[in-house]
């Protein structure tokens, strides 16, 4: 659990564009790093986390953030708005 500046809310302090919560989740589980440096190893975590459950291990994810919630299954993407 992480309970930090959400996702959305860390794109806007790096001034990352993006539609609503589902769409800045979308961002960050395609590799999008909010660390300046893209050489650095930092920022990885979540899709290293999200591969090594959905794909390793055929497992499911469910990311809430703010109001949204983001449910990955084996290669299904189920994205729910509230």
């Amino acid at each position: 659990m992480d309970d930090g500046l959400s996702i959305s809310g860390k794109f806007d302090t790096s001034n990352i564009k993006y539609m609503d919560e589902c769409h800045a989740i979308e961002k960050a589980i395609s590799g999008l790093s909010t660390f300046p440096n893209k050489d650095s190893s930092r920022g990885l975590g979540l899709r290293t986390t999200l591969k090594l459950v959905v794909e390793g291990n055929n497992g499911n994810v469910l990311i809430v953030s703010l109001k949204d919630v983001y449910i990955l299954k084996i290669k299904i993407i189920i994205n729910m708005s509230y």
